[in-house]
């Protein structure tokens, strides 16, 4: 049975100094005392893939040169470009070893070309202090960090960095689990819109039907979700549907066990009491207000003593 490795690869956009998340990375917060971090750099100086200090000081050389461009008219940077660096998170399998570890790392490598600045980084625990072994690390869509933005490779890299860690688990002997659909784009949810309106998007019958005229895989899988989870509601009993079950299937035991008790103890039930009870007259009733009435000023009297 091969071991399953859920995928999982997430970007982020990055708009400050890179270096400050360079020196994060690698201050070893989630490592052991005496172990070093393990580190794999590609269009960085050799200096970089050993020295901590040197990684972040380059780092920190690549957005100055970013600033410096950005403040220059006519260069590669927009005046108002604000992402420097994109960083990433690729979550690997605990059983994962360090060769396979490596072989993982270096074919991500080879998805980026020259002058590209990546820095990359194993960590072993997660915030938590749970052991989760994860690749981190960033990257410029810029040549050198601070030149001209590649645009086929900024559109296809994120994609790209799924398919070859997919791949890569794949030849490692693991099972990958995609995971289910998850949300669809603004054009797919524009074309939802399209379908009919909103009562019927709500019947899972509807939804079975969109999925065979769905745009795209990923708005297919999207429908069929939607009507499954919509026929589970459906055949699911209400609570008011279980309470009333509930409650036809009990004994009568409220209209019986009183009087049971009752006998059981020598005492006369409930109805009987009720039967013998007579309402008071208004004498009565007027001398028990005049008690009432004689108690609430003593009680008052005794207050002020």
């Amino acid at each position: 049975m091969k071991k399953i490795a859920k995928l999982w690869v997430n970007h982020k956009s990055m708009s400050g100094d890179p270096s400050r998340h360079v020196a994060y990375l690698t201050n070893g917060h989630q490592l052991d005392a005496n172990e070093h971090a393990r580190m794999w750099c590609k269009s960085l100086p050799k200096a970089c893939k050993t020295d901590r200090a040197a990684l972040v000081a380059h780092w920190r050389g690549i957005h100055d040169e970013f600033v410096r461009a950005r403040q220059t008219p006519g260069s590669c940077v927009h005046h108002n470009a604000k992402v420097t660096a994109r960083q990433f998170v690729i979550n690997l399998p605990n059983d994962i070893s360090d060769e396979q570890v490596d072989k993982l790392a270096k074919a991500v490598l080879l998805d980026f070309p020259r002058h590209i600045p990546i820095s990359m980084l194993l960590h072993k625990t997660s915030n938590r202090g749970k052991r989760h072994l994860h690749l981190q690390g960033l990257f410029s869509y810029r040549n050198g960090g601070y030149g001209a933005i590649q645009e086929n490779f900024r559109l296809a890299i994120t994609q790209q960095m799924k398919a070859t860690v997919a791949e890569t688990l794949t030849l490692l002997g693991y099972a990958v689990d995609h995971g289910t659909p998850g949300s669809i784009n603004n054009n797919e949810r524009r074309w939802l819109s399209q379908q009919g309106t909103v009562e019927q998007r709500r019947n899972p019958r509807f939804m079975q039907e969109l999925a065979t005229i769905a745009t795209s895989p990923r708005l297919k899988a999207y429908c069929v979700k939607q009507s499954e989870k919509m026929t589970r509601r459906i055949s699911k009993p209400s609570p008011v549907d279980e309470t009333l079950q509930i409650l036809t299937s009990m004994p009568c035991l409220l209209t019986t066990y009183p009087k049971e008790r009752n006998s059981a103890q020598g005492q006369p039930s409930t109805d009987r009491v009720r039967e013998t009870h007579e309402p008071l007259t208004r004498e009565a009733l007027e001398k028990a207000r005049i008690k009432a009435r004689r108690w609430q000023a003593t009680k008052k009297i005794s207050r002020n003593i």
